[in-house]
């Protein structure tokens, strides 16, 4: 596996969106959280669904596709790089009241975060 960000796949993937992470995206896209989020963002050897760089914190929308055994050693390899991993399955955010709550929590994560620490967090 490349140690090197591969930018490619990762536009290929944001522009083959499921509807899920298209709808979900509507609650992280700009600075709504008070910081910023990309989308597939490269972080060798993986490729990360929504990743705000500053926090290092990664969110994951699960489909039904996902490996629950591959899932628990990917993250492990994250929380050992230092980034944080929510998993969030995809078929909740159909649910209006469920996509707020979710939406809420990850709020208060990114506070809680930018609180521990301040000097991660740049001005954009």
């Amino acid at each position: 596996m490349s140690d090197k960000p591969n930018w490619a796949r990762a536009n290929q993937l944001r522009n083959v969106a499921s509807r899920s992470e298209r709808r979900f995206w509507t609650v992280l896209r700009g600075d709504q959280m008070g910081v910023r989020f990309r989308r597939q963002y490269p972080v060798p050897p993986f490729t990360l669904d929504f990743y705000c760089p500053e926090l290092k914190l990664n969110i994951e929308l699960d489909g039904e596709q996902h490996n629950l055994e591959e899932d628990a050693m990917r993250d492990a390899q994250l929380k050992a790089s230092g980034i944080e991993v929510i998993r969030i399955p995809s078929l909740e955010i159909w649910d209006d009241s469920r996509l707020t709550e979710i939406g809420d929590h990850i709020w208060r994560r990114v506070q809680e975060l930018k609180t521990e620490s301040p000097t991660k967090v740049h001005p954009s």
